[in-house]
């Protein structure tokens, strides 16, 4: 089943990352494995399905939860509602928060790595002392 972001802030974002890396949409859209023109259809209005957003956020080095930052989005099943069920739409929530909750773990994992190198200029010169 495939859904939309409502956002339309989800396609600028992409679009911004993609630009700041210095990338056009020929050559994302070929990392990611469709057409030009779908890719500028997904940076005008968003994605229409969680996997190619994974993909879109792998091709360009960065984690799904970019896409999300300091904006709200909604996910909602594409106009085909008599095919949806309310079992469709929690199943893809369940897929999304998946991601984030993964992103999230790889994000303290990081930090926590990041914490134990760190010492502070003060308990070095006490060490020395």
């Amino acid at each position: 089943m495939n859904f939309h972001c409502v956002n339309k802030d989800i396609g600028k974002k992409i679009k911004k990352i993609r630009e700041s890396k210095n990338m056009n949409t020929k050559n994302l859209a070929d990392a990611v494995g469709i057409l030009d023109t779908s890719l500028s259809k997904i940076e005008r209005i968003g994605t229409n399905n969680v996997e190619t957003l994974k993909k879109i956020a792998e091709a360009l080095d960065v984690r799904v939860s970019d896409f999300f930052e300091e904006n709200s989005y909604v996910f909602e099943p594409e106009i085909k509602m008599d095919h949806v069920t309310k079992d469709d739409l929690a199943k893809s929530n369940r897929e999304i928060i998946k991601i984030l909750r993964s992103e999230i773990n790889q994000l303290r994992e990081e930090l926590s790595l990041k914490k134990d190198s760190y010492k502070p200029k003060a308990e070095t010169r006490k060490k020395k002392s």
